[in-house]
């Protein structure tokens, strides 16, 4: 069974966190958010086959990018930006979402 929400919150932040590209000066958090955009959008891909690989990579990765986020906030490295908080809440919301699904055999 597909996790067609966390698939499909997993392709729209991703592309929301490319599009940052365009919004923001270019700095180290800016940088890390891009490529965690990308990798988003890899994973949203990969949860539609369903694997195991893929499920556990998207239960790790947006909890990283939330630490990673929240961490760069607190250290001072970027501000809290209009998009900061939405992007982690994002992060927080997939990560219940494939908590509760099972890896099916791959």
């Amino acid at each position: 069974m597909r996790n067609w929400p966390a698939i499909a919150l997993l392709a729209a932040t991703g592309i929301l966190h490319v599009y940052q590209f365009w919004l923001t000066p270019p700095s180290l958090p800016m940088i890390t958010t891009v490529l965690f955009g990308f990798a988003y959008l890899g994973i949203g891909i990969a949860l539609i086959f369903a694997g195991r690989k893929a499920l556990w990579t998207a239960r790790i990765v947006p909890a990283v990018g939330a630490v990673l986020a929240l961490g760069s906030v607190a250290q001072g490295q970027q501000r809290l930006l209009p998009w900061v908080l939405p992007f982690v809440m994002v992060d927080l919301v997939v990560l219940w979402l494939v908590w509760r699904q099972r890896p099916t055999e791959t």
